[in-house]
């Protein structure tokens, strides 16, 4: 059975799209409900319930190894699958618990921010990073945020569907004003340019593209952080233009932390950036007093 394939996938999709559910989700669950269906041998999911849930459960975690994240994952994907597809809702179960030992975050000093924040330099990621740390945001709320999403005069971005599907909003740094400006300003002047040449479309949630045919076409629906090129739907044909991909970010961050690994690299004078990596790893596991601090 291939994924793309699978008429009942298909309609997992279909169903969650339905009820609103982000494109990331809707992966996941159907990727998780994907891997259950071919642990039982490619049974219909309908044919099955709470003891095969408990097996694949307790299989991702004993033989898997996956972390508890992922088994949780795992978890809500086959629960909202049951619930909103097969209609018939998941009773109680218990199952094998992933145990694995959560990784302690890097926490960086305020230095070591402005540091790595000074090897962004396109405007539009360094604004992107910057919204990141200054007002709390995960990398694809930040990506998603919409031109109606940002507020100036009240200093605030509401996020739609963050985390557990809610909206909030957040603070937006008063130091961000200009530079979010400057974005919303060389998009408009794009988006005027995308009107004239008749092909002007943000990407929607397919539930609001139901609903509001033609809002994608508004300039408050267009992304702050949108792609230089426009997209293209294989099956219809239609253009549209869609956020800065979320690798590309990703790489582009990743690009800044080895350049600035490199900066301490000169200032250390090690010849081996492997010794760099490992003395910022100790810095940062340990609580280090600077010998001068003891001065005052």
């Amino acid at each position: 059975m291939r994924k793309q394939d699978s008429p009942f996938l298909k309609s997992v999709k279909t169903t969650l799209e339905g009820h609103g559910y982000a494109h990331k989700s809707i992966k996941s669950y159907v990727d998780s409900t994907y891997r259950f269906i071919r642990f039982h041998g490619k049974r219909h999911p309908q044919e099955m319930g709470d003891k095969e849930v408990t097996e694949f459960l307790s299989w991702l975690a004993t033989e898997r190894k996956v972390s508890p994240a992922t088994q949780k994952q795992a978890l809500n994907a086959l629960v909202t699958i049951y619930r909103l597809v097969i209609k018939k809702p998941l009773g109680k179960f218990e199952y094998a618990r992933s145990t694995k030992s959560p990784r302690i975050p890097v926490v960086l000093t305020q230095e070591e921010v402005r540091r790595l924040l000074h090897q962004f330099t396109t405007p539009v990621y360094l604004l992107a990073v910057s919204l990141m740390y200054g007002s709390g945001l995960r990398l694809m709320e930040c990506l998603r945020l919409r031109v109606h999403d940002v507020d100036i005069d009240r200093q605030q971005l509401t996020v739609r569907q963050g985390k557990g599907g809610k909206d909030r909003s957040v603070c937006l740094p008063p130091e961000l004003n200009d530079p979010i400006t400057v974005q919303l300003n060389n998009n408009h002047r794009q988006y005027q340019l995308d009107i004239n040449a008749g092909r002007v479309n943000a990407t929607l949630p397919p539930a609001l593209a139901r609903k509001y045919p033609s809002a994608n076409r508004d300039w408050g629906w267009q992304y702050v952080f949108q792609a230089l090129d426009y997209c293209y739907n294989k099956e219809t044909g239609e253009q549209f233009r869609h956020h800065i991909h979320e690798k590309t970010m990703q790489r582009r961050f990743k690009a800044a932390v080895r350049a600035d690994i490199r900066t301490v690299q000169e200032q250390l004078g090690h010849s081996d950036i492997k010794t760099t990596q490992i003395y910022t790893h100790v810095i940062r596991s340990r609580r280090v007093v600077s010998p001068s601090s003891r001065l005052n």
